[in-house]
């Protein structure tokens, strides 16, 4: 991590790690996995961090429910699939090829909910809980 005071410095560094990545793909590509991990940690590091459940962005507390529903949602990443339902190709060479995909989405189980961080229904913006406070699941 970048010792620099500029706020941006951390991003700018994970930015430039992430095009590194990117470049890396060409010859030895990276899985989906390890993708989505490093686009969780530049998405983290651009996120403000609040040391309570408080929005940086526009101060809201949720102590009235917003306009948008709710006051605040926790909100994770993990894998949505749907099936593919058929492939059809063009009879024309300058009409590319359709696939139609099932609506009804699914998510994997056996994946690891990452990038967790909350959303204000106030100004729907994301931010990331200090790791002092605790979460609990019931």
């Amino acid at each position: 991590m970048s010792t620099n005071n500029d706020p941006n410095a951390a991003l700018h560094e994970a930015a430039t790690k992430a095009l590194n990545a990117l470049r890396q793909v060409a010859t030895d590509p990276l899985t989906v996995e390890e993708l989505a991990a490093a686009l969780d940690r530049i998405n983290a590091l651009a996120l403000p961090v609040a040391d309570s459940l408080k929005c940086p962005h526009c101060q809201y507390a949720g102590e009235v429910e917003t306009d948008n529903g709710g006051t605040f949602r926790y909100l994770v990443s993990t894998t949505a699939w749907r099936e593919i339902v058929e492939s059809k190709k063009s009879r024309r060479k300058t009409k590319p090829q359709t696939i139609i995909v099932d609506g009804l989405s699914h998510t994997y189980d056996e994946d690891e909910e990452t990038n967790d961080r909350i959303e204000c229904r106030k100004c729907m913006k994301e931010f990331l809980l200090a790791k002092s406070i605790e979460v609990e699941f019931v």
